[in-house]
């Protein structure tokens, strides 16, 4: 093994070597156990050496716009700490966002022939794969250990090896994973990348049939809401195509898999009542987040990065939501998240982020469904609290923005 790596060290230009380390770290997003941040090392160590320093700080000039919006997240947390009361939270939080700094540097700063996207969407589908055949493998193997496997197997469809237990091996919660297979999931169904891979039809139905088998065994509710409304929106935007079939068939199957996944059709049943009344938990805890922040928060800067888990406390407590006192949880919307911890100017900030994002993609190819994403899940997950989400944000939205948008220095 040594004395391969030395050869390739030797025989690749670092251009190469960052190419593949680039890739490697792609594989790795979709996997826990933090393998990602361990796969930024090398990505930053060749990064140092590729391309000319003039030819990078050429480029960064070009997107100075986002690069400034997007450091301006871990600058908002930095300062939220100065006037925080819990310091060892804001400092978390702080880590947390450090690639923000790193990430969109490297990748906007890059010449675009380091960065096949195309590459980097096969990239991304061999971590999802890799993460699938593992979590079914340990399904499995779990079945056929018990005394009667047939009858074992019965519960495949059930909570025991869905939603967060589908995901233990692979150390990644279910709702993060999914910003993932979505993004994959429709790059396949439409992205203009990847017609090569759409002519191979058997490889294509199947890897599609996959996805959305695992997509419903995710139990992600928020994640079948988002593949539904991407769906939906190219289907207006190409009403005359002749890709309608598809659609139909993808609709037909996930009908037909949350029929038989009952425990992800009772999570959505969960969202209001016969009466057509709101039941949805999270949105009774928001409205009380909401006012215990404005009995006790500063409205343009907020409580400060260290101190949002003393709002949250206090709004679980005052609604008696036992479990979120229990898990100490965060707010479950990035929105409102920004709002108490970094008050109107973060959420403006954040807002703004999402605008520029707009206006430099103009929504081309696989840009909608990162926007698509990123605004949906905003609603129901921290996205910038844990570091999956962290580090999808920091890394495609610069990497979409250096595809679709023109720069005219850029090589």
């Amino acid at each position: 093994m040594k004395i391969v790596i030395g050869q390739f060290l030797k025989s690749n230009g670092w251009d190469k070597r960052f190419v593949v380390f680039l890739y490697l770290f792609v594989v790795s997003l979709p996997i826990g156990h933090g393998l990602d941040a361990i796969m930024m090392i090398p990505v930053i160590l060749c990064y140092l050496f590729v391309s000319s320093w003039k030819e990078k700080w050429t480029n960064l000039k070009e997107n100075k716009i986002t690069l400034v919006l997007l450091f301006s997240i871990p600058i908002l947390f930095l300062l939220g700490m100065l006037y925080s009361n819990d310091i060892g939270v804001a400092l978390g939080r702080i880590e947390r966002n450090l690639p923000f700094l790193v990430l969109p540097i490297i990748i906007l700063s890059v010449p675009k022939r380091l960065i096949e996207i195309r590459d980097i969407f096969y990239a991304l589908g061999i971590g999802l794969l890799v993460v699938m055949l593992m979590s079914w493998g340990i399904i499995i193997a779990d079945i056929f250990s018990k005394v009667s496997p047939m009858k074992q197997a019965k519960y495949f469809f059930e909570w025991i090896y869905t939603d967060k237990n589908l995901l233990l091996a692979a150390d990644i919660h279910p709702g993060y994973f999914v910003l993932f297979l979505i993004l994959f999931l429709t790059s396949i169904m439409y992205s203009e990348l990847l017609i090569d891979f759409r002519r191979n039809k058997t490889l294509y139905f199947l890897t599609l049939s996959l996805l959305v088998l695992f997509l419903v065994e995710t139990s992600s509710r928020i994640g079948v809401l988002c593949l539904l409304i991407i769906m939906v929106i190219n289907l207006l935007g190409n009403w005359n195509g002749n890709r309608k079939w598809l659609h139909l068939i993808v609709f037909c199957g996930l009908f037909l898999a949350l029929i038989k996944f009952d425990y992800l059709s009772s999570k959505f049943l969960k969202l209001m009542d016969i009466n057509g009344n709101i039941t949805f938990e999270r949105y009774f805890r928001w409205q009380k987040i909401w006012k215990v922040f404005v009995e006790n928060g500063n409205m343009l800067i907020g409580v400060g990065t260290g101190d949002v888990y003393e709002v949250y406390g206090k709004a679980y407590e005052m609604g008696e939501f036992q479990q979120a006192i229990k898990e100490n949880y965060n707010a479950h919307n990035q929105y409102l998240e920004l709002l108490v911890g970094q008050g109107f100017l973060g959420l403006i900030v954040y807002l703004l982020i999402l605008v520029n994002f707009v206006l430099k993609t103009r929504l081309k190819d696989m840009a909608l469904a990162f926007i698509v994403l990123i605004i949906v899940f905003s609603f129901t997950e921290s996205l910038l609290v844990r570091s999956k989400g962290i580090m999808f944000f920091a890394f495609f939205y610069p990497l979409f923005i250096k595809q679709y948008f023109s720069s005219k220095n850029e090589a």
